[in-house]
């Protein structure tokens, strides 16, 4: 094998392992937690037949949350979460149950996808 060849054989595997380096960086192939479920959830809504829409403005809002039953398949996750809510204008309490969805992308990094499901008074203000 020549110098050249070997050179351009060297460079080659340099090259793909920086590029495989640089796309493992980007990437977060961790499972959501509750945390980052709830934190993902800001910005978003459910929507209640009765009540309306709820619009999860402030993590302050989630006075309990957890994830109750979760499905994964290679590039999807669902989660389903119970929550205890509290209206931080008025104080009201809620009580929501909802499903999460999650898509894993090309480079492996799961992307909030979807969220639906139904909230329900809990009592009083506090």
């Amino acid at each position: 094998m020549n110098r050249r060849a070997l050179t351009c054989g060297i460079a080659f595997v340099l090259a793909f392992s920086v590029m495989a380096v640089v796309a493992s960086c980007g990437s977060d192939d961790t499972l959501p937690d509750a945390a980052r479920i709830m934190q993902d959830l800001i910005g978003e809504s459910i929507v209640d037949p009765h009540l309306g829409e709820w619009v999860f403005e402030h993590p302050d809002e989630f006075l309990d949350f957890y994830i109750d039953d979760q499905s994964l398949t290679d590039d999807r996750a669902e989660f389903v979460v119970v929550m205890e809510l509290k209206d931080i204008g008025d104080g009201r309490l809620y009580r929501g149950r909802s499903t999460v969805v999650y898509i894993r992308d090309g480079i492996g990094t799961w992307r909030f996808a979807s969220v639906s499901g139904e909230y329900r008074s809990a009592g009083p203000s506090t």
